[in-house]
């Protein structure tokens, strides 16, 4: 829905096709050589998202149970997924609504997805939605360091007036005590300017300059931390991790060589100003948004810490999926911790499909020992869009869209138990020495991110402190300890329990 009205806005001032002008902006930004991840979509058509038979569905749904509720419990489930695939029931009709759904539209699941999961929801979007990504810090003490930035600064000669008015640069004086030069200062205040930075030809005359002076501006999106720690931010509602973490892999490798591209030309209307009131009240209410969110900072606990014992590298060696290994150790982990087991999401992108978003892995399962490999199945079938999470709410939205009553499968307790992500899990996996963050889905829970790089993985575990039954640093030494105790399991190649670094 939104994508298309999106579309529909660009129409109006790009007729031809809308999506290829925004990727060709983007696409002028980098190196030819860089470019194979700016394509088309049109290029490589994608299949559309399958939608997963009903009968699939309900069993699978009926087994991810097990684990989590008492036989009473289950029993009443089952008797209503029971009630719910009786042939000309509800869940008939609802998949064959779905099922007309998929047959007329781009993606049945995506738009419908967004809406409940971003758009709909209330909650501050930092903490709740919005992730975080720290990256590796940049050392500049060493004479390498300092020599990799050095170009950054200019020298000029006072006695050499006619050079200034081509200086664009960060000045380093040749008398710290001069006089100050006012059409320097005033070339650089312009320079800073919004309208002459997005100007093609200013961004190849000044590329090297330009990052130098943005950070100087009360408006700079750029975070840096004091001690020289960076970051980004970014809005969830339009991307999930991984196409995030590919861009960031992709900027840092750019920063590291450079290559200016020279766009061409494109004539820029001049800007206008906006002019806002603010009444006393809005300002009050601000003021008010500001102490709301000082207050959600404060109240998330975060622990972030890199696991050195092995990385992706030797998992692979030993024919195994590093991310099963790593959802074994947190189920692990989490059972120590809280002595159970609990509803854990893992999110599998679904990309290979057409507008496809993600679905959930259900990472709990009732075979402790055959975890690695029920962990297998569960995301091949996820990840092939026979999740079972977006098809049961597909048919609740469907039901609520066209005035039936909601089945009484989704009013059950079990439901409920089941949907209560105590442990939100994800992998998003970058080049760069990086790791996400973001907030537990629910106010008792635990969120937990991680990169696994070729020799060690980076994770990122989030709790509120609000609650007294999570800890984040009490979760992340668990981690630490299931990981050491998987490693010994799976042959003991040397990894200590002294592997954690902050």
């Amino acid at each position: 829905m939104i994508y298309n009205e999106l579309k529909k806005v660009f129409k109006y001032t790009f007729p031809k096709k809308p999506e290829a002008f925004l990727l060709g902006i983007v696409g002028q930004m980098v190196p030819k050589k860089d470019r194979t991840f700016f394509m088309h979509a049109s290029s490589f058509p994608l299949p559309r998202q399958p939608l997963p038979s009903l009968a699939e569905t309900t069993a699978r749904y009926l087994r991810s149970l097990e684990p989590l509720v008492s036989p009473e419990e289950l029993e009443q489930t089952q008797q209503l997924l029971a009630e719910f695939g009786v042939p000309g029931g509800e869940g008939e009709r609802l998949q064959a609504r779905l099922q007309r759904r998929a047959d007329r539209m781009e993606n049945w699941i995506t738009d419908w997805w967004v809406q409940s999961a971003y758009l709909e929801s209330r909650l501050p979007l930092a903490v709740h939605s919005s992730p975080a990504v720290v990256l590796p810090k940049q050392d500049f003490n060493d004479w390498k360091g300092q020599l990799s930035c050095c170009w950054t600064l200019t020298f000029i000669n006072p006695k050499q007036q006619g050079q200034w008015s081509g200086m664009m640069g960060i000045v380093v004086r040749k008398h710290p005590k001069g006089e100050e030069v006012p059409c320097l200062c005033f070339k650089m205040e312009a320079l800073v300017s919004p309208f002459c930075l997005s100007h093609p030809l200013s961004l190849c005359l000044f590329f090297p300059h330009v990052c130098l002076l943005l950070l100087a501006t009360p408006f700079s999106q750029f975070i840096v931390g004091e001690d020289g720690s960076c970051g980004v931010l970014y809005e969830q509602a339009v991307a999930e991790g991984p196409p995030i973490a590919t861009i960031i892999d992709h900027v840092l490798d750019y920063c590291k060589d450079p290559v200016p591209v020279r766009a061409p030309l494109i004539p820029l209307q001049l800007p206008k100003k906006l002019y806002f009131c603010f009444t006393p009240e809005i300002k009050r209410d601000i003021e008010h948004a500001k102490q709301n969110l000082d207050i959600l900072i404060t109240d998330l606990d975060i622990s972030c810490f890199t696991y050195c014992g092995f990385g992706k590298e030797l998992l692979k060696r030993l024919r195994l999926s590093p991310d099963s290994v790593l959802q074994v150790a947190l189920q692990l982990a989490y059972y120590r911790a809280h002595g159970e087991l609990c509803a854990t999401a893992e999110s599998a992108s679904l990309r290979r499909f057409h507008r496809g978003r993600t679905e959930t892995i259900r990472s709990t399962t009732s075979a402790a020992l055959a975890f690695v490999r029920a962990m297998a199945d569960d995301d091949c079938q996820a990840l092939a869009g026979q999740g079972i999470d977006r098809h049961l709410l597909g048919m609740k939205l469907e039901a609520i869209a066209d005035g039936f009553r909601v089945p009484e499968l989704f009013m059950d307790t079990s439901y409920a138990v089941a949907s209560h992500w105590k442990l939100s899990t994800g992998q998003v996996a970058a080049r760069t020495d990086c790791v996400m963050c973001y907030g537990p889905l629910v106010p008792d829970g635990y969120a937990v991110c991680y990169n696994p790089l070729p020799t060690h993985v980076n994770f990122a575990v989030t709790a509120f402190n609000c609650c007294q039954e999570t800890n984040a640093e009490h979760l992340a030494g668990s981690i630490q300890k299931a990981l050491d105790d998987v490693g010994a399991l799976l042959g003991n190649w040397g990894v200590g329990s002294d592997q954690r670094q902050p």
